[in-house]
């Protein structure tokens, strides 16, 4: 498997990783079904990183199939197209302080929105996913 390397994400790319709120992953459940999930994320060091709850079916996914897809948003005429494909693991040693304190610069607002203080969304959303881009089609 080769990994993207940072000179292969040109800078409207990484702008739109950096600045947009919601990356679609799509993971391939054990029967074989793909489930398309919109998800806070994280671009760091050149690999993604999301928080998920526990159990829940991405990760059974994930562990089922590593393969998976993220697509940010397109326009309205389907065009601004991003497209990584890649492969994911669960992170037993979670975010490193680093990534957390970006992640929650990132998303404060969001989580006090839904009734979160970083720590308590922690709490609830404790599980790691760690995923390197193997592939980016855009456009």
């Amino acid at each position: 498997m080769t990994t993207l390397s940072p000179g292969d994400i040109d800078a409207r790319v990484v702008s739109r990783l950096e600045n947009e709120s919601v990356i679609w992953l799509t993971t391939v459940g054990a029967n074989g079904v793909p489930a398309t999930t919109p998800v806070w994320f994280l671009f760091h060091d050149g690999a993604f990183v999301l928080q998920s709850q526990p159990q829940t079916g991405k990760l059974r996914h994930i562990e089922h199939d590593p393969s998976v897809a993220l697509n940010l948003n397109c326009t309205p005429e389907g065009g601004d197209v991003v497209v990584f494909t890649g492969s994911a693991r669960h992170d037993p040693q979670g975010q490193s302080r680093d990534e957390w304190d970006a992640y929650v610069d990132k998303y404060r607002g969001g989580m006090s929105g839904l009734g979160f203080a970083p720590d308590t969304f922690a709490d609830s959303y404790s599980e790691t996913v760690r995923i390197t881009p193997t592939k980016l089609r855009s456009w």
